[in-house]
């Protein structure tokens, strides 16, 4: 799996501790975040899932219902109903509506249409990553959208964003990347990985913003026709993206040119350096599986500033 892959590299003992001894914390009946995640993931693929047939529906009132419907049914499916925190419970029933109207909002500004909701890739599928050390990674995407020739993967993010390329050098933040080597075959473009920010938190549905705090972000190509195809409301009038985490370029000389540009961020890349970054994914994996293959298990975290992997590491006590 894809988790497979960045572990050993964030530190490879606790690869061992979780897929070696397979050990595991014990489970209670409370509704942790993991599980809040879980349920927001279901609600989203399936609101995507039946978008076209929701679209059809003639009232709001309907409407309403069929998405009610639709988060009860994951409710049960997920069996969250029997948690015994019942006041979170409402919280998150309130915010899967909130999502599905981040996603209507975000369907309606977007040219890119989803193509794939839970897409497995492997073996079995015949496009698992294979890798030079012999090892093939198999996984599952969230989301795939297709525009013309161009695709992205979207990754349904419960907890907090972290775009950082330092984490994508050394191997903390693989797994967008390895999405979008796993669709390479597809003969089309690959011009995004991002992360839509799911969270069982309180946001006021009367600021007329409140959609934009499910803003996508993640790492893209720097193309203005391929950006705009994302958000169409995109212009040097409307400079600000309400879909992605991108601005236009507003300065006098692109508005008397007319020529339009994007604001620098370094998750912003050139296609050479999009590109450069998924063959130095591919290669950084391969490298992590040979690590694997030779046994390694030295209790060894990774450390990014001030961040050390054993700071919140469910495997202390054992290690």
């Amino acid at each position: 799996g894809v988790q497979t892959c960045a572990l050993p590299i964030s530190c490879p003992y606790k690869f061992f501790a979780r897929y070696g001894l397979l050990a595991k914390e014990r489970k209670d009946a409370k509704l942790k975040s993991v599980d809040v995640g879980n349920v927001l993931h279901k609600v989203a693929e399936l609101y995507v899932k039946n978008e076209k047939k929701i679209a059809k529906i003639a009232t709001e009132a309907e409407k309403e219902k069929y998405v009610d419907g639709l988060i009860s049914f994951v409710f049960e499916t997920e069996r969250v109903k029997s948690a015994t925190n019942k006041h979170m419970l409402v919280s998150l029933a309130s915010e899967a509506k909130r999502l599905t109207k981040a996603l209507d909002f975000q369907s309606a500004l977007s040219m890119f249409v989803p193509v794939g909701e839970e897409l497995r890739f492997g073996d079995k599928t015949g496009n698992a990553v294979k890798l030079s050390s012999g090892i093939k990674i198999e996984g599952k995407i969230d989301r795939l959208d297709e525009c013309g020739n161009d695709f992205r993967v979207i990754d349904y993010k419960t907890g907090q964003i972290e775009l950082s390329p330092s984490a994508v050098y050394y191997g903390k933040k693989v797994q967008l990347f390895v999405y979008l080597l796993a669709e390479a075959n597809r003969g089309k473009r690959p011009i995004g990985a991002f992360y839509l920010p799911i969270r069982n938190t309180y946001v006021d549905e009367t600021e007329g913003d409140f959609l934009q705090s499910y803003k996508m972000q993640g790492y893209f190509v720097n193309d203005v026709e391929a950006i705009v195809k994302m958000d169409k409301s995109l212009s040097l009038d409307s400079a600000k993206s309400k879909v992605i985490d991108v601005a236009l370029s507003t300065s006098k000389e692109s508005k008397k040119t007319g020529e339009v540009k994007v604001n620098a961020k370094n998750y912003i890349l050139s296609e050479e350096l999009f590109n450069g970054a998924l063959r130095y994914i591919f290669d950084l994996c391969s490298l992590a599986t040979k690590e694997i293959l030779a046994g390694n298990i030295e209790a060894s975290p990774l450390e990014l500033g001030s961040k050390e992997e054993c700071e919140y590491c469910e495997f202390r006590s054992a290690c």
